[in-house]
């Protein structure tokens, strides 16, 4: 499952920078900034990555809050349950690690903070566009619970939930992080595994 888990996240990761690569390249003179910059992968501040995580585990908190969220997410076909399908082992935790910080959520954050929302801002301005891509990863994650046939409502939830944390995302990486996206991936990041080490756990137990 490790190997499997890594190979897709390389795999995802290689997709979402390809994107970035061609939307990049044809840029000129001042609109072509470092790739590294116009991703926002630069180097943080510290104090970034610490509320970042501090907020995820709110955020964590927050969306295990949301009926039904929990049993969706670990129920039969979810990715949770079929990790720790033949146990919580060591194998399956660092699993759920590498797919909750780095498969889903730093893939998630170079795409929607680092592409999307760097560019909505310098289109529509830091108001309408750090609102823009909030509400597209808000509805993605809205379309997803239906496609797990969520309840509306509970899918409703989750969008208002992620539309909220994306925005938070947007306001941590600009205050806190240098315009990198590190602060947000760290918030991302802890909600996640915390998320879904709490699932585990509760399916294992």
């Amino acid at each position: 499952m490790f190997v499997s888990t890594s190979i897709s996240t390389v795999a995802q990761l290689a997709i979402v920078l390809l994107t970035a690569l061609l939307l990049y390249w044809p840029l000129r003179g001042r609109e072509r900034p470092p790739f590294v910059t116009f991703l926002g992968l630069g180097s943080p501040r510290l104090i970034g990555l610490i509320v970042g995580c501090f907020l995820g585990f709110v955020a964590a908190a927050g969306v295990l809050a949301i009926p039904g969220m929990a049993a969706i997410a670990g129920g039969q076909g979810s990715v949770v349950h079929g990790i720790i399908a033949s146990g919580l082992d060591l194998e399956a935790v660092t699993t759920l690690i590498v797919l909750a910080t780095v498969k889903t959520a730093l893939s998630e954050e170079i795409f929607f903070r680092g592409l999307i929302a760097k560019r909505s801002v310098a289109w529509f301005g830091p108001v309408a566009g750090n609102a823009a891509q909030a509400l597209v990863f808000g509805a993605v994650h809205f379309g997803l619970m239906l496609a797990l046939r969520a309840g509306l409502l509970v899918a409703a939830a989750f969008g208002v939930f992620t539309t909220a944390m994306a925005l938070t995302a947007s306001l941590l990486n600009e205050r806190l992080g240098n315009s990198t996206i590190w602060p947000g991936w760290a918030m991302h990041a802890t909600s996640n595994l915390v998320s879904y080490l709490w699932i585990a756990y509760k399916l294992h137990a």
